[in-house]
């Protein structure tokens, strides 16, 4: 789970949002909120909770990240 948010993380971080077109940044907001969650889950020690939004920050970090590469993430 911590390496699933790790890495939702490291995307987060390499991307410029000022270079993003409106559905990319409509998935990078949801990928913060994502891991904001499940980091809010950990602390509350609900790991099913925080299973689960890792997996949904993990997957939408993948798709963003695959946009960008393809080329995508330009207005």
């Amino acid at each position: 789970m911590k390496t699933q948010l790790n890495r939702a993380n490291e995307v987060v971080a390499q991307v410029d949002p000022s270079r993003l077109g409106s559905e990319q940044q409509e998935m990078l907001s949801g990928l913060k909120d994502f891991i904001a969650k499940a980091g809010e889950a950990l602390r509350a020690r609900d790991l099913p909770r925080a299973q689960v939004l890792a997996d949904k920050a993990s997957r939408l970090a993948e798709d963003l990240a695959l946009a960008l590469k393809n080329g995508k993430a330009t207005r």
